[in-house]
């Protein structure tokens, strides 16, 4: 009799697996549908809304109506490509491309960040654009996602230079869009206060408006990423603080340099910043005076080989050539802040197996490619994904944080939303959980929000 119920058992179970995976399979073939329209952007199709595609299905697979408003979410709404004409300090006559992505304008107006890096295409700016737009979801505030950026190199440009192609740029993307089109944008690679201040100066010329005071935008946005991402890993790896734990930072653009300020008035060991060129290390800890010199000089883009080797406040710091990561330095927490695809698996196995990192906490977007990800999963290693943990950038953008409140209530704001973010994230994990991880339950989290939206709308 026992033999029977079991058996019995056994066949229901496998009969509800059977069902599961046909609901799945739905999920996968919008996937497969999604990446046919996405052919000829492979870090989108490939890597960006195949991983998002493959985190929502247990979503997917309860409910199929989702697969509505995973499609929505998944697909750009526009995406202009243009050419910025400018002239440099000679007066010679300059070219570089354009491009503007939204994303999800069901939410809100279509708000996100700009970067000017010679590495910028149309694949990269649609890319950034579904990040931005499935972490202003998470946010529950009336915004879609956007991105616009160009190939242009601003750090190789004097002011006026910059200054020119800023006007030029403005007036190329407007041509695109509505005559009252918000400037709301964060900084990003290539693009930074002086960039930002400039684009501000320029759109407020071209619409004859401003969104609000340029400065408090451009000076409080990298503030609320570096607070929100301290906060967020607290809660994420569930200790009170970070004090005297070790921490690696990679970059040192304004958001990893206030990662680090954040952490070393935590009480960290801040132990790395690097740029493209090497990484500076202090075996005891970047001190918060060294921090200021650092961050004095990385306002005029100096190298940290000559911040290191130039100013006699930081002799305490080694700078070496290299990728930070594969150092094998040991330290408790990673802080990713330079660029995406920056811890590949060969990086992943020297962080879990020689670094010993307990927590790896992606600062920008998409930072482990998916087999690191794989292998730091295995190796019991945590992620908390950009989508959350950089999420106090664009909740400032969005509530206009920095230009009314001063500094108390601008941290206990960015605190408190940073919380809210990780309990609602906790919860989704915790109804699913062990069948996903954390970073699956961002995105479900994110999709969910999308479809309450939607209902409310009786579009699904």
């Amino acid at each position: 009799m026992s033999n029977t119920i079991f058996r019995l058992k056994r066949v229901l179970k496998e009969n509800e697996s059977l069902r599961n995976i046909k609901r799945s399979m739905r999920s996968d073939k919008y996937q497969k549908q999604t990446l046919k329209w996405f052919h000829d952007t492979s870090v989108f199709a490939q890597f960006n809304l195949k991983e998002f595609c493959n985190n929502v299905r247990p979503l997917a697979a309860k409910n199929p109506s989702f697969v509505k408003a995973l499609r929505v979410l998944c697909e750009p709404e526009s995406v202009n490509a243009f050419v910025v004409e400018w002239k440099n300090k000679h007066g010679e006559l300059m070219r570089n491309n354009g491009w503007r992505c939204n994303y999800s304008s069901l939410l809100g107006a279509c708000r996100g960040g700009v970067r000017f890096h010679p590495s910028v295409n149309q694949d990269v700016i649609v890319a950034l654009a579904f990040e931005v737009s499935v972490q202003n979801a998470l946010t529950n505030l009336p915004m879609g996602g956007c991105f616009m950026g160009s190939d242009f190199n601003a750090r190789i440009c004097c002011d006026a230079d910059v200054q020119s192609f800023c006007n030029a740029f403005v007036v190329a993307v407007r041509k695109e869009l509505p005559a009252n089109w918000p400037l709301d944008i964060t900084c990003d690679l290539g693009c930074g206060p002086r960039e930002c201040a400039m684009l501000a100066a320029a759109h407020a010329g071209v619409v004859n408006s401003a969104t609000g005071k340029p400065f408090p935008q451009v000076v409080g946005r990298p503030a609320a990423a570096g607070l929100g991402a301290v906060e967020f890993g607290k809660l994420f790896c569930r200790i009170p603080s970070f004090d005297k734990t070790r921490c690696l930072v990679s970059g040192s653009g304004d958001c990893a340099l206030t990662v680090a300020r954040n952490l070393i008035a935590e009480g960290a060991v801040v132990l790395t910043l690097s740029d493209s060129s090497g990484f500076v290390h202090c075996a005891t800890g970047i001190t918060y005076l060294q921090w200021q010199r650092i961050n004095e000089h990385r306002q005029y883009r100096i190298p940290l080989r000559d911040i290191v080797s130039e100013d006699g406040w930081l002799r305490g710091l080694v700078w070496r050539a290299g990728d930070i990561w594969q150092q094998g330095i040991s330290a408790d927490y990673a802080f990713p802040c330079a660029h995406e695809l920056e811890i590949d698996i060969k990086e992943a196995e020297v962080l879990a197996d020689r670094s010993k990192i307990k927590a790896v906490l992606e600062v920008s977007y998409t930072a482990t490619s998916d087999d690191a990800q794989s292998y730091l999963v295995y190796r019991k290693v945590k992620i908390a994904p950009s989508k959350a943990v950089n999420a106090g950038a664009m909740v400032a953008l969005g509530m206009h944080l920095a230009e009314k409140m001063d500094k108390a209530e601008f941290e206990h704001e960015i605190k408190s939303f940073m919380s809210y973010l990780h309990d609602q994230c906790r919860s989704v994990y915790d109804s699913y959980y062990p069948d996903i991880y954390f970073k699956e339950a961002v995105d479900i989290c994110a999709l969910l929000k999308l479809a309450k939206i939607m209902k409310e709308k009786d579009i699904i």
